[in-house]
């Protein structure tokens, strides 16, 4: 559990969050751009790790139509990635240390919830 409750939370907000939105904000010069475009980056690289099985979902999941669990990893991931740097680059934030800890804890309530599920 450590790569998804303490290296994920940290690398994937320095780098979607930190580096791919200054990128983008340099590219478009504005905030709304750099916060869609890197919020949609963030969101492919889930659904590739989704396909790829880097997620162990309980067996439910697995009778879904790919497509409609790729729709829904896409989905999630992007308005995770949309909320948490809004709140993140606002005046009275400004910091990654919101976004890490928000990443955190997001991973720790599925990470727990597919504990109970998996056991039950």
């Amino acid at each position: 559990h450590f790569v998804v409750l303490v290296f994920a939370p940290i690398t994937q907000s320095l780098f979607y969050q930190g580096a791919t939105f200054a990128i983008f904000l340099t590219l478009f010069g504005k905030r709304i751009f750099a916060l869609i475009s890197s919020s949609i980056f963030f969101s492919i690289s889930h659904v590739v790790a989704y396909i790829q099985g880097w997620y162990s979902y309980p067996d439910f999941v697995s009778t879904l139509p790919s497509l409609s669990a790729n729709v829904g990893s896409f989905i999630s991931a992007f308005l995770f990635a949309m909320i948490a740097m809004y709140i993140t680059y606002q005046k009275k934030i400004d910091s990654l240390v919101f976004t890490i800890i928000f990443h955190f804890l997001v991973n720790l309530t599925i990470t727990v919830l597919l504990s109970v599920i998996i056991i039950s």
